[in-house]
């Protein structure tokens, strides 16, 4: 029985590796599986009987469970008031991304070399992105490597970057893999052109830059002029770096309206106050009347029109049980995260659980001496 559980254990850790690693790559539409996700359910099936025991694990464990299967159920009821398939679909993301944040606490938990597996994988794939990148898809002036749309590729960038932030302060990532894994992300997100990535990305780096201010500064300013000198010697303007140049015009092109209470969804909050009782579910906004027409584009908006007042206040309560349990170095991946969440969604992201798996268990499973984190 040891044997066989072993024999489990070391396959699902070379799945959920080959799970991060095939992750970026989308072949199918949005809003469907991916080969990755086919990958992760297997290993969700072969783990099903570790996964359900996991559920009595701690209160936030239980609350992230009622939350997604509240979820479910809005979404169930909807769907057959509308017999409408929109509705349905979402039921399938909301239980896999269950079963993956129960997989992902299970292993925390109970696999030695998950952190290894799982930080190895993510800077692989990092790697495996970069030397990609100039064959990647584009959408207009934005680069999306192998995503769908560049949204998902500025997603993707910050939730596994804050992933590997949770290693390195836990002591599991080096200063220089930590730093390998910031210029990375920053790349993928200027790729992306994804205004809200940047700004989380860029307050990142102004809080890192500040609470280690000793140990930054002369690194810093001495790669600062180091880049100037280039630029200047080499006689480089701005107009002559492509992601830069990209960058300007989304800017000066981009749609002020989209940025708007209205233009985001929003609108559909006080235009349909009943819904913010239980929740309207997802899919089939027809039903609304809105500035938009699609999805309202941020996780606390859906939170609250789509799965009313249970839904947004469990949310905030799992916010404050990671509040709890941690420190600032914690608080402000949280913050972060909540900030780039009032604009964009990504609720249905399986890295989104994956990530608040780690900032949960962070003390009980990734903190080597615990006594002390990395001055950050």
């Amino acid at each position: 029985m040891h044997s066989q559980n072993n024999i489990i254990s070391n396959l699902s850790l070379l799945l959920i590796f080959l799970y991060v690693i095939i992750y970026p790559f989308f072949i199918f539409n949005s809003g469907t599986p991916q080969i990755a996700d086919f990958i992760l359910m297997f290993v969700v099936i072969i783990n099903l009987r570790k996964i359900f025991s996991v559920y009595n694990s701690g209160i936030f464990t239980q609350i992230t469970t009622h939350l997604l299967l509240y979820i479910c159920f809005i979404n169930l009821i909807w769907g057959w008031i509308y017999s409408d398939t929109t509705i349905y679909f979402n039921i399938f993301f909301y239980l896999y991304n269950l079963l993956v944040f129960l997989l992902i606490v299970y292993f925390l938990r109970n696999i030695k070399y998950f952190p290894f597996v799982f930080c190895t994988a993510i800077l692989i794939s990092y790697i495996i992105q970069e030397v990609l990148s100039p064959y990647g898809r584009e959408n207009g002036i934005r680069n999306i490597l192998f995503f769908n749309n560049p949204n998902q590729l500025g997603l993707w960038a910050i939730l596994t970057f804050f992933i590997l932030y949770i290693y390195f302060i836990g002591n599991r990532l080096n200063g220089y893999f930590f730093t390998f894994a910031f210029l990375s992300s920053f790349f993928f997100i200027i790729l992306s052109i994804s205004k809200a990535s940047i700004i989380t990305i860029i307050l990142f780096s102004l809080y890192f830059f500040i609470s280690n201010f000793k140990k930054s500064f002369i690194p810093m300013t001495i790669a600062i002029f180091a880049i100037l000198y280039f630029v200047k010697t080499n006689n480089i303007g701005l107009d002559d770096i492509q992601l830069i140049d990209n960058l300007i015009l989304r800017v000066e092109s981009d749609n002020s309206s989209d940025d708007t209470l209205g233009g985001r969804g929003y609108d559909r909050i006080w235009n349909h106050p009943l819904h913010n009782l239980f929740g309207a579910g997802e899919g089939a906004n027809y039903r609304f009347v809105s500035q938009w027409y699609g999805e309202i584009h941020s996780a606390l908006g859906t939170l609250l029109f789509c799965y009313g007042i249970f839904g947004i206040t469990s949310f905030i309560f799992l916010m404050y049980l990671i509040f709890k349990k941690n420190d600032f170095n914690v608080y402000n991946i949280v913050i972060l995260v909540n900030i780039y969440m009032t604009v964009h969604l990504g609720l249905r992201s399986a890295f989104l659980w994956i990530l608040f798996a780690h900032l949960y268990y962070f003390k009980d499973t990734l903190l080597i001496n615990s006594k002390k984190y990395h001055n950050v």
